[in-house]
């Protein structure tokens, strides 16, 4: 016979109390513990004769195609698709763009579209502005879990190829079992615990939406995120057109993979065009700007490294860096005061990543150090160079991996210059040759 328990559980990080704490004993978020209702049902006897085990030799795997989302960029960041019943993750802060990407991906084949946070309206004005038919989307107005579970693992039996799924968002959909409000922790668990375990049962490829904390993670529970087969982050500038799609796990194919879209008033679009416009600007011929290669996943990706000193007025100078580590840069600053004998800490520094993306490739060691001594310096970088590397303590120049894949992608956009390296194992001797110190 089921029975009710109350618990306290942390909105932060998930941890579990019977008492009210006025902070978490897990991740010390203050006022964090909310009360939950949950049912459990009472203790029953298992019988083992029904379980099986099988030897893991004696598994076969069988062929199964990818499911095409009909993005060349989304196909390839998912290793070439979906695989049927994978669950993926998609997280993003409000109105980057996550409901206009999946009603992309869902016009491009047959799919379920569950609008939890939307009415069917709101969805046809923007398929509508987006310039899509919707004839292969079929629109949900239902939020209970269970109710959706009966309706998919319907459909799942009436039709030999499956559907993608669709969930906008799993915040929205809750379960009249839990006797907490929708976006709970008990009631997200729950919600996609089962969702999940249809997706599995059926082979339906599913996408979940998942919204984003204040500190920029997913909210709701981490077993959320431990529970899904990918999990995609899409992020960007809310102000500009550039965004980008990473993935940070990813079951069935590599992680850390990125690709860039341009938003638009006909939804997301390749960022190409983007790309060659950033190469091609005439106002580069400037000092305390070059251009890197960075790897995210196994996509080499351009991009443009600008860096401004100016005199300090203050006895601590300011250190201003938007996409790359703050600590990675306060590391290179001491290399430059120390190894290239620069009073550097006399300086503001003001470092960028053009297009409002993160990096995280150390590649960008070599060619933020280049950066910061061109404006020092007030020379300028030739306009086709490229540089790369990763920079030690003791001044020298690493390798990267990867060298010829960045050169090939270099070199295809016109840009023959590389420093790296190659070019010389020491930053001193690498200053020099661009004439940058003497």
């Amino acid at each position: 016979m089921a029975k009710q328990s109350t618990v306290y559980v942390c909105g932060v990080c998930g941890a579990k109390t019977h008492k009210w704490q006025g902070r978490c004993f897990e991740c010390g978020a203050y006022n964090s513990f909310v009360e939950e209702t949950i049912s459990t049902k009472s203790s029953k006897q298992i019988s083992l004769s029904v379980l099986k085990n099988k030897n893991l030799k004696d598994i076969t795997i069988e062929a199964t195609s990818r499911i095409k989302l009909g993005i060349p960029e989304v196909d390839e960041l998912l290793a070439g698709g979906l695989v049927p019943g994978q669950t993926v993750l998609v997280g993003g802060e409000p109105g980057i763009g996550k409901s206009t990407l999946l009603l992309q991906l869902a016009d491009k084949q047959k799919s379920i579209y569950i609008a939890g946070e939307e009415s069917m309206t709101q969805i046809k004005i923007r398929a509508k502005r987006l310039g899509l038919t919707g004839e292969n989307v079929d629109v949900i107005d239902e939020r209970d879990v269970d109710t959706l579970s009966a309706y998919l693992e319907k459909v799942a039996e009436e039709n030999d190829t499956q559907p993608l799924v669709i969930v906008d968002s799993i915040q929205s959909v809750f379960s009249t079992h839990i006797k907490s409000v929708a976006g709970s922790i008990a009631q997200v668990q729950y919600c996609a615990s089962v969702l999940n375990e249809i997706a599995k049962k059926y082979a339906l490829p599913m996408i979940i939406v998942g919204q984003i904390t204040k500190s920029g993670y997913l909210a709701g529970p981490k077993m959320l995120e431990h529970l899904v087969d990918t999990v995609l982050y899409f992020y960007g500038d809310r102000k500009a057109q550039l965004r980008a799609l990473r993935v940070v796990k990813n079951r069935f194919g590599p992680a850390q993979g990125l690709e860039l879209f341009i938003m638009t008033g006909a939804g997301l679009e390749s960022a190409d065009p983007y790309l060659a416009e950033l190469i091609a600007n005439p106002n580069r011929n400037v000092p305390g700007t070059i251009f890197s290669v960075v790897l995210e996943g196994a996509r080499p990706l351009i991009v443009e490294v600008q860096a401004l000193v100016v005199p300090s007025k203050f006895s601590n100078p300011r250190h201003v860096v938007n996409g790359y580590s703050s600590k990675r840069v306060e590391m290179l600053l001491a290399v430059i005061a120390k190894r290239l004998g620069i009073n550097i800490y006399s300086y503001d520094l003001f470092l960028n990543i053009s297009g409002g993306i993160r990096v995280d490739d150390y590649a960008l060691d070599l060619p933020i150090v280049l950066a910061i001594l061109s404006v020092v310096k007030n020379k300028k970088l030739p306009t086709e160079a490229v540089a790369f590397g990763e920079i030690g303590l003791l001044g020298e120049v690493k390798k990267v991996p990867s060298e010829n894949l960045r050169e090939k992608e270099a070199k295809k956009h016109g840009l023959a210059k590389i420093i790296s390296a190659a070019t010389s194992p020491l930053l001193k001797e690498i200053a020099k040759k661009t004439d940058l110190i003497k």
